[in-house]
């Protein structure tokens, strides 16, 4: 679903997808089968993805762009426990996509300097500058896990989850754009 606005200083659209992918992996073989043979999200299942752009056109000269985008986090496979075996820790995966990462979200800005508007030019030129991630949002690019503890004779069916993160701050752009 989208809708737009086309003309005028203010122009921009915003589009929102619902969609889902699932699979399903049987085999006469019990070893063979993934998620006990039942239907599980897939890696790009992520149902909900919401995107915004705004554009304002102050002038000749000037020009800013926003843009926000939304997407629910995909899927990942989550312990449900641990269990040893010798002194080497062995998480237990039980379901196939059982959980999800965080969602994701961030907000880009921008602004267009043209330093001359004449037409007569044989090349254009403007300035642009940047913000990338306004709100140095941190969002997850993939979750791993560690147990809470090393020590074969403590047991523990807990784990520490941790989130990497990219570009998980603000990236601050300047741009010189040219065309002949």
């Amino acid at each position: 679903m989208q809708a737009k606005k086309n003309k005028g200083k203010l122009t921009g659209w915003v589009n929102y997808t619902y969609s889902q992918s699932h699979i399903k992996m049987e085999s006469e073989f019990e070893e063979e089968q993934i998620n006990q043979g039942n239907w599980y999200p897939t890696y790009y299942n992520k149902p909900h993805a919401v995107n915004l752009i705004v554009n304002y056109k102050q002038s000749k000269r000037f020009s800013y762009s926003a843009n926000f985008t939304y997407s629910t986090g995909r899927p990942i496979t989550y312990p449900e426990g641990k269990y040893f075996v010798g002194d080497v820790y062995v998480p237990d995966f039980v379901n196939r996509n059982n959980g999800t990462i965080p969602d994701y979200h961030r907000l880009d800005v921008s602004m267009t300097y043209d330093p001359k508007t004449k037409k007569e030019r044989k090349w254009k030129s403007n300035w642009s500058f940047s913000i990338y991630n306004l709100y140095a949002r941190k969002n997850a690019y993939s979750v791993f896990f560690k147990p809470n503890n090393q020590n074969v004779f403590q047991y523990s069916k807990s784990v520490n989850t941790y989130k990497l993160s990219i570009f998980g701050t603000v990236f601050p752009s300047i741009t010189y754009n040219f065309e002949f």
